[in-house]
């Protein structure tokens, strides 16, 4: 009986590449924000969808207006709490929300309109 050995090489440039390649993506995967959780500041935030939002509202609007309101999310849906003046001014803030990078949708289920 005879033994036969086989050895399988890939060439160093191949090797070297397809490593390379692969750590890249990774490395791209953790070090990219996604736009629901970029922060005022480019920074990792868990709710920087809803404090951009907030952000974006208080350019528009006056305090008074929003006094009342409270603006959270869940992945990359924005949800409004609360109560505003008119409906004119909830399709404003869903407007403004909608534009908002990250964002897909807007909840508005837990609004009064006073």
């Amino acid at each position: 009986m005879t033994k036969t050995s086989v050895q399988l090489r890939e060439s160093s440039t191949t090797a070297t590449a397809a490593t390379s390649g692969n750590q890249s993506g990774l490395y791209s995967l953790f070090t990219t924000i996604p736009p629901e959780r970029m922060g005022l500041n480019g920074e990792y935030d868990h709710n920087g969808l809803a404090k951009r939002v907030v952000q974006a509202l208080r350019v528009r609007f006056s305090a008074e207006d929003l006094e009342k309101l409270r603006v959270m999310q869940r992945g990359k849906v924005v949800i409004f709490l609360g109560s505003v003046a008119s409906l004119e001014v909830l399709k404003q803030l869903v407007s403004i929300a909608h534009a908002t990078e990250g964002a897909i949708d807007v909840e508005t289920n837990g609004v009064r309109i006073k």
